[in-house]
C-alpha cells in the first residue's frame, strides 16, 4: 500500500510537470495605444493614429473608428511600412465608422511584435464648428501564438472644429527648438511635420504673431520615442472672439535601430523608417488570406458577415484549454490524495 501511494504522488508530480500550461493572457487595453490632435480648423487634416504597445506580439484584431460624419469626412489609412497591406483590410462604406481587420500570415513565421504606428487613420474637418467625437474601440485581438487577448480596447477622443479665421489672426513666425518644421512655415499653411531623434523628449517654439494676438501652445512634453505627439498653437485675436489653429505632428525617432517593430517571416525582421503613405483606400484584401476564406494551421483569418468583418480561429483553443485544466486538477486530485494516504498509513 505504501509503495502504491508513492507511485501515485510521483505519477501525478510528473503529470503536472510535463503537461504544457496555457500561457497567461495579455489584456488588450495594455496592447494599444491612440493618439490625435485636440483642435483643427476646417480643411486641416486629423490623424489619428493607433500604436502597439510595450512589444505586443500579435496575430490579429479588429478595429472599429467611429466619428462624427457631420463634422469629419473620412480620407484614406496609411500604415506602417512593416505591415504588410495584404495583412490589413479597412471598410469605410457605412456613413460614420471605419472598420478594419488586421489578420496576420503565419504561415512562415511569426506574428507583428514591437512597439509603434500600426494605423493612421486620416480624416478632413469640415466646416461645421464644434466639438467632433473619435472613439476606437478594439477587440478579437490575438496573441502570436493564436491565443485570445483578453478583454477589449476603448479609447474616445473630442477634437474642437474651427472655421478658419480672418486674415488678421495669424502667425508671423515660428521655430521649434529642436529639427525643422516640413513644409517650411509660412503664415497661410496651417498643417506641419516635424522630426526629431530619439533623445529628443520636449519640442518648444519660438512664434510670432500679428498685432494684438496672443499665441499659446497645447504641450511641449513629447510621447515616448518612436511615437508621434500633435501639438496645437492657437493664435488669439485680441478680442478673444477668433482663432487660429497650426497642427505640428511630431515624430520622435524610436530608441535603437530605427524601425523597432517588424513582421517576422522565418527570413529576419523587414526594419521600417516610418510611416508609408498608400494613396488608395485598402478596400480589398489579397493573397491568402483573401475575404471569407480560411486559413490553414495556426493561422488567424477573416470572414466576412455583410460590411462588419470578425476575425477568427481554426480549431478549438478553449476546448484545449479545458481539456488541459480538467488534466491539471485530476493530477492534483490524484497527488493530494495519495499524500493523504500516505499520511494516514504512518499515524500509530
Amino acid at each position: 500500500m505504501k509503495d502504491l501511494c508513492r507511485r501515485l504522488c510521483l505519477a501525478a508530480l510528473l503529470l503536472i510537470l510535463l503537461l504544457p500550461m496555457p500561457a497567461v493572457s495579455a489584456r488588450a487595453q495594455d496592447c494599444f495605444a491612440v493618439e490625435t490632435a485636440e483642435s483643427a480648423m476646417a480643411g486641416q487634416e486629423i490623424r489619428v493614429a493607433v500604436f502597439m504597445e510595450d512589444g505586443a506580439d500579435l496575430a490579429g484584431f479588429r478595429a472599429s473608428i467611429a466619428y462624427d460624419a457631420g463634422k469629419l469626412a473620412f480620407q484614406r489609412v496609411e500604415l506602417a511600412g512593416w505591415l504588410p497591406k495584404a495583412d490589413y483590410y479597412t471598410d469605410s462604406s457605412g456613413s460614420g465608422i471605419v472598420r478594419s481587420v488586421y489578420a496576420a500570415d503565419l504561415s512562415g513565421g511569426k506574428a507583428v511584435a514591437g512597439t509603434g504606428a500600426v494605423a493612421v487613420y486620416l480624416f478632413k474637418a469640415l466646416p461645421a464648428p464644434g466639438k467632433a467625437r473619435i472613439t476606437v474601440t478594439i477587440d478579437q485581438a490575438y496573441d502570436g501564438a493564436v491565443h485570445p487577448v483578453d478583454g477589449s480596447f476603448s479609447s474616445v477622443h473630442e477634437v474642437e472644429i474651427s472655421n478658419i479665421p480672418p486674415a488678421g489672426v495669424r502667425l508671423l513666425a515660428l521655430e521649434p527648438s529642436a529639427g525643422a518644421l516640413q513644409p517650411p512655415f509660412s503664415p497661410e499653411c496651417f498643417s506641419y511635420e516635424l522630426s526629431v531623434g530619439s533623445d529628443v523628449s520636449t519640442v518648444e517654439f519660438q512664434a510670432q504673431a500679428a498685432g494684438g494676438c496672443t499665441v499659446k501652445a497645447s504641450r511641449k512634453k513629447l510621447s515616448a520615442a518612436g511615437k508621434e505627439t500633435n501639438i496645437s498653437i492657437t493664435v488669439l485675436s485680441a478680442d478673444k472672439k477668433d482663432k487660429a489653429v497650426y497642427q505640428i505632428l511630431v515624430r520622435r525617432a524610436a530608441n535603437g535601430p530605427v524601425g523597432t517593430a517588424s513582421h517576422n517571416t522565418g527570413k529576419g525582421p523587414h526594419a521600417s523608417s516610418g510611416i508609408r503613405t498608400d494613396g488608395e483606400e485598402h478596400s480589398e484584401k489579397s493573397g491568402s488570406l483573401a475575404p471569407g476564406t480560411a486559413v490553414s494551421g495556426s493561422q488567424a483569418g477573416v470572414q466576412s458577415p455583410g460590411g462588419n468583418r470578425e476575425l477568427f480561429v481554426e480549431g478549438n483553443t478553449m476546448a484545449n484549454y479545458l481539456l488541459v485544466g480538467a488534466v491539471v486538477l485530476l493530477a492534483a486530485a490524484l497527488f493530494f490524495v495519495g499524500y493523504a494516504m500516505l499520511k494516514k498509513k504512518k499515524q500509530p
